[in-house]
């Protein structure tokens, strides 16, 4: 069984690939972000999606669920306020925890 500490070494070694791979993959389904966004909001979402995977795995050293399900709360704030659906949040999550279960990167 993986720990914690196993399970933050892998994000921490794999985040940038994780962000990248989830950004493009939310581009592909829903290929209207592109004409929305462009490039500039590739690089916000990558961004993002680091974030979201450092504030995991800060919930992750410190053993508080809270902490990320706070953090949660305040994206989906920010992304209301941006008009951005939460959709996107939810797809991102689900797309997050796909990856890591087939492996990221696969080999």
């Amino acid at each position: 069984m993986k720990t914690d500490s196993d399970l933050i070494t892998r994000l921490e070694a794999e985040k940038h690939w994780l962000a990248e791979r989830v950004t493009a993959l939310q581009f592909q389904r829903n290929p209207e972000l592109e004409d929305r966004y462009g490039e500039q909001g590739k690089k916000h979402c990558r961004e993002d999606a680091v974030y979201h995977i450092e504030y995991l795995m800060e919930a992750l050293r410190m053993h508080s669920p809270k902490i990320f399900h706070h953090y949660l709360e305040w994206a989906q704030r920010m992304l209301s306020a941006r008009d951005i659906p939460l959709s996107d949040l939810s797809e991102d999550l689900a797309t997050y925890s796909r990856q890591c279960r087939n492996g990221c990167p696969p080999n």
